[in-house]
């Protein structure tokens, strides 16, 4: 029989033992003085936030502000108290990194997300994202709680699937949401149809840490997951601010454990310096008939035998005599491997690619997974980029990831032709072809920013004939790939008017204001914490305003409002010169 609890008053869900003594132990905090310096070099200088720094898998990514959110480098110093809200992020990343340490499985915030939009939607979820669940005996899902809408909150929650015990636990350091609706029972049973729907599961509230701020309910879900994964038993207590601000401490070292400090993103004075070099370096270049900055590749960042950015060592140095060919329509040159050619071109035509046009959109309709390539054609190309028989800079820089951090950001964001789900199913096949083969520990990583790119250009030359330069081409203007698995798809799905496009933009001003420190107070917009239908009806009113925008207007739901100029500068600097999101913000002048 099942036994859901519903309509339980929160405090019924604490249970309390006078006579423990506390569960926290310090001591298995203790972060050494090298770790602690990895951090506080991370966070040192003005570094690109944004960009992924290292994957629990490839579905959880984690920044330097994801990291900053745990530890801002304020917290460093033993006097310091400051303790930001985490992002999503950082509370993904570190939940699926403990679960995958301990043959776990984890699922994410925007997981929940989804399946909430589908379900209210169609009345089920549908198998795209059922297909996502990882079969494991422990599943963790963090969510999102405190708003009307699912889609929004201010609070993080932990629900793990215990499948031997048929138990859900909930974790929650404000004893607020303890019970699963009977609506989001439903949905689970639903999503989970395929492993008997959790019929005869019960939900269980165990006794947990709670906390004492409105800021570090973020950190005691990433240890709430770690205590369960190290089997450690925790009593229902109160964690202080000391004891939270070592959690954090802890939890930041971890999250960079397996990230060596060369892969740091470079410093806005490094960057400054590598372009003044690099512009040096191409003056004296231009001026050698036989340097690589004249292949046609070089200018589109492609060439095998370019420099590294504002270095004098070279890609694939051991070559050292390049063959080049002539485009007979413009006369720009290339190297042989450049070109994608080999043999005598002598006395024969080559096309670059400028005066063949190549339609992109007839190239991807009706292709399948299964048309790039063949299982054999994949396993000899992993096993060529891996021998070097085929000279690619993604494979040397996978092998080499110091060398030019900046080409490997540029490459990883331009490595398909096709939409997000047929990338990811392309994705999907690769992974299990080279596992079939026997490389089992294939890093889901190496498939996406080596392989994926080096087999669709192998497919585009052979199927379109066309060249290697111009494959590249095609790849290198190609939006970023945004994997289809994760949050991108929180931001405005397919039936959104684009109207609304500005919601969008103030959800995501708004998980940015939730992961950087201000100085003073920052009010955000009522909106996020409207259902959908309300959340439409301030669009419609906005919409249909013929004023001012003022305290007054509509404009005022959707409206961020800063107590401190510096940190309204701040705002508008990132979130509106930056970013060119569409949101509403003033500064607010204290009497």
């Amino acid at each position: 029989m099942e036994t859901f609890p519903s309509n339980m008053e929160s405090s019924a869900c604490i249970k309390k033992d006078k006579n423990v003594t506390s569960s926290f132990v310090a001591q298995r905090y203790i972060v050494d003085d090298n770790n602690k310096d990895k951090l506080r070099r991370l966070l040192t200088g003005q570094r690109d936030e944004q960009q992924a720094i290292a994957h629990a898998t490839r579905r959880f990514p984690v920044s330097i502000k994801d990291i900053a959110s745990v530890c801002p480098q304020q917290l460093l110093e033993e006097s310091s108290l400051v303790m930001p809200w985490l992002t999503d992020d950082a509370v993904n990343y570190r939940v699926a990194q403990l679960a995958k340490e301990n043959m776990c499985a984890s699922l994410a915030t925007f997981d929940f997300i989804l399946w909430h939009r589908e379900w209210k939607k169609n009345g089920s979820v549908s198998d795209q994202l059922v297909k996502n669940i990882p079969v494991a005996d422990t599943v963790f899902l963090p969510r999102i709680v405190g708003h009307s809408s699912p889609e929004t909150g201010n609070h993080f929650i932990l629900w793990v699937f215990d499948f031997k015990a048929k138990a859900i636990h909930i974790y929650d350091s404000l004893s607020l949401y303890c019970i699963i609706s009977d609506e989001d029972m439903n949905l689970l049973r639903n999503v989970f149809r395929s492993s008997g729907g959790l019929d005869g599961w019960t939900v269980v509230y165990p006794p947990q840490w709670k906390q004492q701020d409105s800021v570090n309910c973020g950190v005691l879900v990433c240890s709430a997951v770690e205590n369960v994964v190290k089997h450690r038993e925790s009593m229902t207590e109160a964690l202080t601010v000391n004891q939270c601000r070592t959690l954090r401490l802890h939890h930041a070292t971890q999250m960079l454990e397996n990230v060596n400090p060369e892969d740091f993103p470079p410093t806005m004075q490094e960057m400054l310096a590598i372009k003044q070099k690099e512009v040096k370096l191409q003056g004296t270049e231009i001026k050698d008939t036989d340097s690589s900055i004249h292949c046609l590749s070089w200018r589109i960042r492609t060439c095998l035998f370019q420099r590294a950015t504002g270095k004098n060592s070279v890609f694939h140095e051991h070559i050292k005599k390049y063959k080049w060919v002539q485009c007979t329509a413009c006369k720009s040159w290339l190297h042989f491997e450049c070109a994608g050619v080999t043999g005598d071109w002598a006395s024969k035509d080559f096309f670059c690619g400028c005066s063949i046009h190549v339609d992109v959109k007839k190239i991807m309709e009706g292709v399948y997974a299964d048309d790039i390539l063949t299982d054999s054609e994949i396993k000899d190309l992993e096993r060529n980029l891996q021998t070097g028989h085929i000279l690619s800079n993604r494979m040397y820089l996978w092998k080499h990831k110091g060398f030019d951090p900046s080409l490997r950001k540029h490459y990883s964001e331009h490595v398909t032709v096709f939409d997000d789900m047929t990338t990811e199913t392309i994705i999907q096949r690769l992974e299990r072809v080279l596992s079939r083969s026997g490389n089992t520990s294939v890093d889901p990583h190496f498939i996406t920013d080596v392989v994926l790119p080096e087999a669709l250009i192998q497919w585009l030359q052979t199927t379109n004939v066309i060249c290697r330069f111009q494959a590249e081409d095609l790849l290198m203007k190609t939006k970023p790939f945004i994997d289809n698995e994760g949050k991108a798809e929180l931001v405005i799905n397919d039936d959104t008017p684009k109207e609304s496009s500005i919601l969008a933009d103030t959800l995501a001003a708004a998980e940015w204001v939730k992961g950087t420190l201000f100085e003073g107070m920052v009010k955000v917009p009522s909106v996020l914490s409207m259902d959908e239908e309300e959340q439409q009806e301030v669009l419609e009113a906005v919409r249909s305003w013929n004023e001012d925008h003022d305290y007054e207007s509509p404009a005022e739901h959707l409206t961020f409002a800063f107590e401190n100029k510096k940190d309204y500068d701040k705002f508008c600097s990132f979130i509106i010169d930056e970013k060119n999101l569409k949101v509403f913000s003033r500064f607010e002048v204290q009497d």
